[in-house]
């Protein structure tokens, strides 16, 4: 499933993982309309008479609930028609419901469709979405050189969750030269805005002297930071840790580490404690 120019291939699972971080990732990440003053019955008014901005202001609050019913499939009617108008965010949650399956069938292609229309308007959202459908091969030809041209894009921008990407594929050599120093520097961008996959990143890569000098204050910097934004997250830099490297399949493995923040149903025992100590100390 890996591309000819590279040895590793981001995520051998496709239809296990892939839902998983369009759910977690890209609502959160998707572009929101504010919605806190809006009139429901005056916007569908407004939108009804073909305006755009109500189009997508209405799309909107039935695609998150706010200010209406959660309704993926009002979302999708006014999205479309928003859509007709070449309204960027409307492109955008067309990609998200296509490619989350809410209120249609999942169609990672459709999705793709909208999600290029969105990225070619220079939404950096949409370029990340579209760097993790080329990086797992979903509705679009598999391409590491594909996703990380995307999450380049995105990364250069800001887009927290593309930076911590673009540092996971140099780290890996995934559609770019495998370069530590490289790494470091996105997943560091990254960390700083709070992501708790880049934080365990830059926990392991501190810990062993990839791309920085072994420091190991900075490794328990970034393990406690990562830990109180995802506790998963940072179980995963300790596993990484104790096994000498990190695991092969970087989006995979670290499925809870590249996602950021979730719900948990128990946090880390008193032993991971104990065992970050002693890993330290070797």
């Amino acid at each position: 499933m890996g591309s000819v120019e590279t040895q590793h291939c981001i995520a051998p699972q496709v239809e296990a993982e892939i839902l998983a971080i369009f759910a977690s990732i890209f609502q959160e990440n998707a572009p929101r309309q504010a919605s806190e003053n809006a009139d429901l019955k005056a916007t569908r008014k407004l939108a009804e008479k073909g305006n755009a901005g109500a189009q997508i202001q209405l799309g909107s609050m039935y695609y998150f609930g706010d200010g209406a019913p959660q309704n993926y499939s009002e979302a999708r009617a006014w999205c479309l028609n928003a859509a007709a108008f070449d309204v960027c965010e409307a492109q955008s949650l067309l990609g998200r419901i296509y490619a989350n399956g809410y209120g249609v069938s999942q169609n990672f292609q459709r999705a793709a469709d909208w999600f290029r229309k969105a990225a070619d308007q220079e939404s950096a959202a949409d370029q990340c979405a579209l760097g993790v459908l080329y990086a797992h091969g979903a509705g679009v030809p598999q391409g590491d050189v594909e996703a990380a041209a995307w999450f380049k894009r995105a990364a250069y921008k800001g887009n927290v969750f593309a930076q911590c990407a673009f540092g996971i594929l140099h780290a890996y050599g995934a559609g770019v030269p495998q370069d530590f120093s490289e790494a470091v520097k996105w997943f560091q961008k990254s960390a700083e805005k709070g992501h708790a996959g880049a934080q365990a990143y830059l926990c392991i890569h501190y810990a062993h002297g990839g791309g920085v000098p072994q420091d190991r204050e900075q490794a328990t910097h970034w393990y406690w930071t990562c830990r109180q934004t995802d506790p998963i997250a940072a179980q995963f830099a300790l596993d990484a840790i104790a096994s000498g490297q990190p695991k092969k399949h970087a989006l995979d493995d670290a499925d809870g580490a590249f996602r950021g923040a979730r719900p948990l149903s128990a946090t880390l025992s008193d032993v991971s404690n104990r065992r970050w100590g002693q890993l330290l100390a070797r």
